[in-house]
């Protein structure tokens, strides 16, 4: 896992399409996007847009991928994203191979991590993560990139 102010983003070359992840970036104003996907480097990296009201942690069940990592870039907005000691995992579901996602509870060791505007966190596949947590009242949405980076076989 990778947490940092989005300025700093370049540096973690580890980050595959990277350069492509940045050009887009650079070329497009996000915050005309319209919610949904759209392709990077066709699936081998793509952005998923979201605006959404955070919710309480409750809520929110912890996930893992292993196909792809996240990169969660906040723009507009707060949000806490919580992770956790992979030996505390429960897990909810078994892994759906078609949408790259496996559910999990966790009640102990875990971490809060306050995501804000333009910071990022990266998630590798396999390091579970419970995106989308309230952190303090807002009195807009938070607008939220997740760029989706083929990582796994």
């Amino acid at each position: 896992m990778i947490y940092a102010p989005l300025k700093d983003l370049g540096r973690y070359t580890i980050i595959p399409h990277l350069d492509a992840m940045l050009q887009f970036f650079r070329e497009h104003d996000f915050l005309s996007f319209s919610d949904g996907e759209q392709d990077v480097v066709g699936r081998e990296c793509y952005l998923r847009v979201f605006t959404y009201m955070p919710y309480p942690a409750l809520e929110r069940r912890f996930e893992t991928h292993r196909q792809y990592a996240d990169v969660h870039i906040i723009l507009k907005g707060v949000e806490k994203i919580q992770t956790v000691n992979p030996a505390a995992l429960r897990a909810l579901t078994d892994y759906d191979a078609q949408k790259d996602i496996q559910f999990f509870s966790a009640d102990q060791d875990v971490t809060d991590i306050v995501l804000a505007e333009n910071e990022f966190a990266f998630f590798a596949p396999g390091e579970a993560h419970k995106p989308m947590v309230h952190h303090r009242e807002l009195k807009e949405p938070v607008r939220k990139f997740v760029f989706k980076v083929r990582m796994g076989q």
